[in-house]
């Protein structure tokens, strides 16, 4: 089961004004059974889509942190509300993957590159 369809992709696009690196809308409108059993209670397709950059945003200003998410960034997952993975459309293929925890003073770089997340994931699962 895929995560989007393409016309949520293109909401999705609309609503934060970026274009989505091509690795990311392949893995939303994929199947990806062993990424889902991997990240059970991880909120990452479209019904919270919308809603993940403002949570990421109050996460962080609730945290204390002086970190803001550039206008480029796709918060792409969230998990317990507590954590999320983030990267920038900047015109990358394959962009590279942020994580930040609660508490945390900042986000820090997990992955170079989505297909490493991805490949780690599929192993995972």
């Amino acid at each position: 089961m895929s995560l989007c369809s393409q016309s949520d992709i293109a909401r999705l696009e609309e609503q934060y004004g970026v274009c989505l690196p091509e690795i990311y809308k392949s893995f939303l409108l994929g199947s990806h059974p062993n990424v889902e059993k991997a990240l059970v209670g991880t909120d990452m397709d479209m019904r919270y889509l919308p809603e993940l950059r403002d949570w990421a945003q109050d996460m962080l200003e609730e945290s204390g942190s002086s970190f803001r998410l550039a206008s480029t960034d796709f918060v792409f997952l969230m998990h317990q509300g507590y954590q999320f993975m983030y990267f920038p459309c900047d015109d990358s293929d394959d962009p590279p993957v942020f994580y930040y925890m609660e508490g945390q003073p900042a986000p820090q770089k997990k992955f170079e590159r989505f297909s490493a997340w991805l490949a780690l994931c599929e192993e995972e699962g």
